[in-house]
C-alpha cells in the first residue's frame, strides 16, 4: 500500500489485487467510467473490495472532457505540466507558453513543475499533483530522447 502523512493509502492496484481484476478495471468502476464494457458483478465487488479496504474517494471534482464542437475538446479542472528542463532551452518555455495559450478561453489554472531528470523528485512532483487531484498532467520532454513513462502515470 502507499504511505501518505505517516499512514497507509489503498491504492488502485491494492484493491485489484484483493477484487482479482486489473488495476484499470478499478479506475474505470471507481470513476464511474462506462466507456468499458465491465459486469455489474465486477463493478459490485471493486466497490466492496474499495470499502473493505477503507479506500478514500476523492471529494474533489473529477476531470470531465468535454466536447463542444468537432475540434474544442479540452479539459475542466487544474492542469499540471511537468518537464524535465525548463530553462535549458527555449523549447520548454515555448512549450509551456502553448499550454497556457490553450487554456487561456477556459477557467483552468496550469500548475508547473521541472524534474530536472531526477526520477525520486519527477515520482514526488507527480504524486503530489495526483493528491491534489488535477485533472490532466502533461509529461513534457525538452530534448529528444527515450521517455519512459513513471509508473505512477
Amino acid at each position: 500500500m502507499g504511505k501518505v502523512a505517516g499512514r497507509q493509502r489503498v491504492t488502485m492496484q491494492d484493491i485489484a489485487r484483493a477484487a482479482g481484476c486489473s488495476q484499470p478495471t478499478v479506475s474505470f468502476v471507481l470513476n464511474e467510467n462506462d466507456s468499458a464494457k465491465i459486469s455489474e458483478a465486477t463493478k459490485t465487488r471493486v466497490f466492496e473490495v474499495a470499502r473493505e479496504l477503507g479506500y478514500e474517494f476523492s471529494l474533489k471534482p473529477t476531470s470531465k472532457l468535454t466536447k463542444s464542437g468537432p475540434s474544442s475538446l479540452y479539459i475542466d479542472g487544474p492542469i499540471a505540466f511537468v518537464v524535465d528542463n525548463l530553462a535549458t532551452s527555449p523549447e520548454g518555455v515555448h512549450a509551456f507558453d502553448g499550454v497556457m495559450q490553450a487554456v487561456r478561453q477556459t477557467e483552468n489554472v496550469v500548475m508547473l513543475a521541472e524534474t530536472r531528470n531526477d526520477p525520486v523528485h519527477e515520482e514526488k512532483i507527480l504524486r503530489q499533483f495526483l493528491d491534489q487531484g488535477v485533472a490532466a498532467i502533461i509529461f513534457a520532454c525538452v530534448f529528444t530522447r527515450h521517455v519512459t513513462l513513471p509508473d505512477i502515470l
